[in-house]
Formats: structure tokens, C-alpha cells, sequence
């Protein structure tokens, strides 16, 4: 098995020797050897699993570049998935991101948002993370952060939390589907037209042909999320997303239901929130991301935010 020095001895040479060699084919990357940081990478991040805690703790690390631009923050969820969020980079098309044990090649995952889960992820046992941007007017990767990290057990309790700002930015309105048709290019996709109380219908896709005939979803009131951003899925572009509430073990999913008196296009509150909606974008689609685990339904079925005071 190799050790941390001659992984380093033998490693770090290499890495360096490409990168560089991508940097000199791309000239918008401003990346220069200017030594190595010794300072602390970054600090630890604390999130609450059943009775224990999982810690993730940044190393000092000897080989971060100096001209690295980016931060990564990492926190074990409640399924006991490492999770990096990284500051995103415009223009970007996709994520890579390295990571493995130190004596190990790396294995990598992509992803088109800023943050990654990786499952499997071992407490007391030192990893390598590297994570690289595709840019639109780049034809190679671009290294934006690399360090080294370590999970350790913590016998203190922190009890993750939602956050209300996150919650208030989004829009989710009444709406009544029109009509519904299988998605000629994917064979679990369904695609929607949907009255949301606009001058013309919404284009939504939805994962629900394993539960519904087309014709079962036609003039049913849904609830819309309808400022994320606009994404193509196999060639038709989804504007928003049908809300759905689901058994654990995902066998039943069923479209949320407005009560009977709501109008279609009435804008959707979250008890105890000030709803302000920002526009249709990136930032709705980050703020929906970090309260989705937090989106429950009670046992009567009616759906609510988790609050964790």
C-alpha cells in the first residue's frame, strides 16, 4: 500500500504536470504555480445523523494551488451522503469532481449543479477531492478547488435546520392540467400543458408515467413550483415542476391537490413565511434544493414544511 509521502512524492508531480498542461490550452483559465498553501483548507461542518454525528473535517494541505479559485463546503445528510456544495461558476456547462482515498486512484462523478452526493463515504479515512468546471468557451476542464478531507465521529447533536429565506423565494401557484401526453423521446417522462393562470400554458415533464395514464391527469388541480430554471429533458424544455408527495419507498407518488375553493394561478403560502418569489432562474433552483428534504406531508396527507426549531 502506498503512504501519504510517496503518494505525495509520486502524485502530486502529476497532478500539477496536468493541470498545468490543461491551463496552457485554455486561455481564459488564470491558474499560476505561485507554491503550495499551508494554511487550513477549511473548517468543519456539522450535520445531526439519527443519534451520532459525522464530521467533516478539511485538512491542511500541502498541495491546494494558490491560484485555485473556489470554496467547497462539505456535510453528511440524514441518508449518510457526503454532499459538497462548491461556489458555482458562470457559464459553466457541468461539474467533475475527483474523489478518493489518498493511496487510491480517484473515481469521479459529474453533475450540472453546484453540489454533488457521494454515497458510500467511510468515517476516519483521509480522501482527495479534486472538482473541475466545464465552461462554455472552454473546450477542457478547469481545476477550481482540491483538498484533502477526513470524517470523524462527534458525540454532540446539531439538528439541521430550513431556512425561511430559501423558502419565501419560491413560487408555487394553482394550477389546472390541460392536457397530458406520453414524451415522444423518453419512455418515463410524461409532458403536461398546464393552466397556471398565464396567457399561455406551462410545459411541464414529470417522472409519472409509472403511476398515471395520461388521460388520468387531465383537468386535475396540481400545485406548480414555477420559477426554477427552465430545463430541456430529452428535448423538451420543462418550465417549473408538478410538486408530488410519495411513500418512502417511492412505490406511490401522487401530484399535490389544492383545496376545492383555490383558484387556478392563486400563489401558494408556507405557514409562518413571507412569500417573496424571485425570478425564474438559477437562484430559485438552489433555494428549492436545500429545503426539499424539508417538504413533508403530515398523516392526514396534507403537505407542510418542517420547521426545526
Amino acid at each position: 500500500m502506498m503512504t501519504t509521502t510517496a503518494f505525495v512524492n509520486h502524485w502530486i508531480p502529476k497532478l500539477f504536470k496536468e493541470s498545468f498542461q490543461r491551463t496552457k490550452l485554455c486561455p481564459s483559465i488564470n491558474v499560476k504555480r505561485k507554491g503550495f498553501m499551508n494554511k487550513r483548507t477549511l473548517a468543519t461542518f456539522d450535520q445531526a445523523i439519527t443519534s451520532s454525528q459525522l464530521k467533516v473535517t478539511w485538512l491542511e494541505s500541502q498541495w491546494t494551488f494558490l491560484g485555485t479559485k473556489g470554496k467547497c463546503d462539505g456535510v453528511v445528510d440524514n441518508k449518510g451522503r457526503l454532499v459538497l456544495e462548491f461556489t458555482p461558476v458562470e457559464d459553466s456547462l457541468c461539474y467533475k469532481v475527483h474523489y478518493g482515498r489518498l493511496e487510491l486512484p480517484c473515481s469521479w462523478q459529474t453533475s450540472s449543479k453546484s453540489h454533488i452526493c457521494i454515497d458510500n463515504w467511510k468515517p476516519e479515512v483521509v480522501y482527495r477531492v479534486q472538482i473541475f468546471t466545464m465552461k462554455r468557451d472552454v473546450t477542457s476542464e478547469q481545476l477550481i478547488f482540491q483538498g484533502k478531507l477526513l470524517l470523524k465521529h462527534s458525540t454532540t447533536t446539531v439538528a439541521p435546520k430550513v431556512s425561511l429565506q430559501d423558502a419565501s423565494m419560491l413560487e408555487i401557484r394553482v394550477g389546472k392540467i390541460l392536457s397530458c401526453k406520453k414524451h415522444p423521446n423518453a419512455d418515463t417522462l410524461l409532458v403536461e400543458e398546464i393552466d397556471i393562470g398565464e396567457d399561455n400554458p406551462r410545459t411541464i415533464v414529470s417522472g409519472l408515467v409509472k403511476h398515471y395514464e395520461p388521460e388520468q391527469l387531465v383537468s386535475r388541480k396540481v400545485l406548480v413550483l414555477c420559477n426554477l430554471k427552465a430545463k430541456k429533458m430529452r428535448g423538451i424544455e420543462s418550465k417549473g415542476m408538478l410538486l408530488c408527495g410519495s411513500t418512502k419507498d417511492k412505490s406511490k407518488v401522487e401530484p399535490l391537490s389544492p383545496p376545492e375553493h383555490t383558484q387556478v394561478g392563486e400563489l401558494v403560502y408556507f405557514d409562518g413565511v413571507e412569500m417573496k418569489p424571485t425570478e425564474s432562474g438559477k437562484q430559485a433552483t438552489q433555494s428549492f434544493e436545500r429545503i426539499v428534504d424539508f417538504l413533508k406531508t403530515d398523516s392526514k396527507g396534507v403537505a407542510l414544511l418542517e420547521v426545526c426549531m
